[in-house]
C-alpha cells in the first residue's frame, strides 16, 4: 500500500503509519503548528495571486487531504470493529466456560427428602 502523511496531521499520520506497516513508534509525534512563515502578513491580492499560480498544487493537496482522512477513518472503523469482535468472542468464551459448571451442578442435584417421600407415598 502506498503511504503518505501530512505534517499538519502528525498524530494521525503516526497512527496510520503504525497500522499500515505494523510498527510501533517509541514515542508519539509532537504536533507543532507554528512556523516562521505563519508570522508574516501578506495582503489579500498577493494571497489570491499565489493561489492562482498554485491552483493545481492546491487541488492535489485537497485530494491528498481528503484521501488521508478517508484512510484514517477506515483504519479507525476497522480497529473498532476488530475490538467489538474480540470482545464478543471473549464474552462467548466466558459464557461457554461458565455453562458446563452450571450443567454439572444441575446434573449433580438430588431430589429433596420431601419430594422423595411424596413419590414413595404415591406408589
Amino acid at each position: 500500500m502506498a503511504f503518505f502523511g501530512l505534517t499538519e496531521f502528525q498524530r494521525k499520520t503516526q497512527y496510520l503509519f503504525e497500522r499500515t506497516f505494523n510498527l510501533k513508534f517509541i514515542r508519539p509525534f509532537m504536533q507543532y503548528n507554528s512556523t516562521r512563515a505563519a508570522g508574516v502578513d501578506i495582503d489579500n491580492d498577493t494571497i489570491l495571486r499565489i493561489e492562482e499560480l498554485n491552483d493545481l498544487d492546491m487541488q492535489l493537496y485537497d485530494y491528498a487531504k481528503d484521501l488521508f482522512q478517508q484512510r484514517y477513518q477506515y483504519k479507525r472503523q476497522l480497529e473498532r470493529m476488530e475490538e467489538r469482535i474480540k470482545n464478543r468472542e471473549e464474552r462467548r468464551l466466558h459464557r461457554s466456560n461458565e455453562s458446563p459448571r452450571e450443567e454439572t451442578e444441575e446434573q449433580g442435584r438430588l431430589p429433596t427428602e420431601d419430594y422423595m417421600s411424596q413419590i414413595i407415598e404415591k406408589w
